[in-house]
């Protein structure tokens, strides 16, 4: 799989579970080895993004706005100056000081790079609960004629129903199954 992956990474979500990680098992916030996720993935190029929450908070000084961002200027410095990576930010708006842009820009990329015939396989590394998964287009094909045949419907509701069943029939549990598969993936892509 090498040469024709590219990793797409929710920078947001990795930074707050890598610190997460970090903190529960070392004490101490570490940095993110970007590198070493695009080597894992197996990955030619690796897409990064982010924002950076540039609005001074209530109460707070400009000095203390720019201490506050200065490492993740650094951080995003220090991520785009590495090979094959490259940083995409979006920005921080409203009340609630949202992310915005990040995700638009991160799927344009993968459509991108995917029509455009750069890449063969996407690893996308997102904690977003919406998730989009990628389905051969055999399988696809399969389902879309059973619905065809039942009388039409919406292949989508019926491969959700196929799962729940396969779920609630299967004897090892899903969390099992799973890092099973991923672990065969990744000696697979290996």
């Amino acid at each position: 799989m090498d040469g024709d992956t590219y990793l797409f990474i929710d920078g947001e979500y990795l930074r707050q579970i890598h610190r997460q990680a970090m903190l529960d098992f070392f004490g101490v916030d570490g940095e993110l080895d970007i590198l070493e996720a695009k080597r894992e993935a197996g990955a030619l190029r690796a897409f990064f993004y982010d924002s950076i929450d540039e609005g001074q908070r209530p109460g707070e000084t400009v000095e203390a706005c720019r201490e506050r961002t200065a490492p993740l200027h650094d951080f995003m410095n220090r991520t785009s100056a590495l090979s094959g990576v490259h940083v995409r930010l979006g920005t921080v708006t409203g009340k609630r000081r949202r992310q915005k842009e990040v995700d638009i820009l991160l799927a344009t990329d993968m459509l991108t790079h995917g029509f455009n015939g750069s890449m063969k396989n996407a690893v996308l590394l997102s904690g977003d609960l919406g998730i989009t998964i990628r389905l051969d287009d055999e399988i696809l094909a399969w389902f879309r004629n059973q619905v065809e045949l039942a009388g039409g419907g919406n292949y989508q509701t019926v491969i959700n129903e196929v799962l729940r069943q396969h779920i609630q029939r299967a004897q090892e549990p899903l969390e099992k199954t799973l890092r099973r598969v991923i672990r065969e993936e990744i000696r697979r892509a290996s």
